[in-house]
């Protein structure tokens, strides 16, 4: 599937004992909808980087990690929503981009592996955008909402 998101894995947290962890019930009001888009341009060849494994892991508060991956489309974007039936009471995103890949099957050797990136989602409200400029020996990141 590229461009968009699909849900690796998603075990959710179900009481087992009858209550819901106090942090969860004191963050009740902050449950929001996660979205996520990670754009990554190609910088050596000034393009969007088309076909770049892009993971996430989206922590929550009292439930198990959502963990979501997927390509970047042929604009250089891979997305995630968690929609409104699945709002979650998100704290921080890792995201793990794999430059490696990429690069060799444009058949260049990188001097490194994988870009990892953690990143706040606590009190989001909208879309949670990071960008990404990739060359084989660099790379520049930055988050924006």
């Amino acid at each position: 599937m590229t461009g968009k998101g699909r849900i690796i894995t998603s075990d959710y947290w179900a009481p087992s004992y009858g209550g819901e962890p106090a942090s969860a019930r004191n963050l009740r009001k902050s449950r929001v909808t996660v979205e996520i888009m990670v754009s990554v341009l190609d910088g050596m060849h000034g393009r969007p980087a088309e076909g770049v494994q892009v993971s996430l892991v989206i922590r929550q508060v009292g439930e198990p990690a959502i963990r979501v991956g997927g390509l970047t489309s042929s604009r250089g974007n891979f997305r995630y929503s968690s929609g409104a039936e699945g709002q979650v009471y998100a704290e921080n995103c890792g995201v793990l981009i794999d430059v490696d890949a990429y690069f060799t099957s444009l058949g260049i050797v990188a001097g490194y592996k994988q870009i990892a990136l953690q990143v706040r989602l606590a009190d989001t409200d909208g879309e949670c955008h990071i960008m990404t400029i990739i060359t084989p020996f660099s790379h520049v990141a930055a988050s924006i909402r």
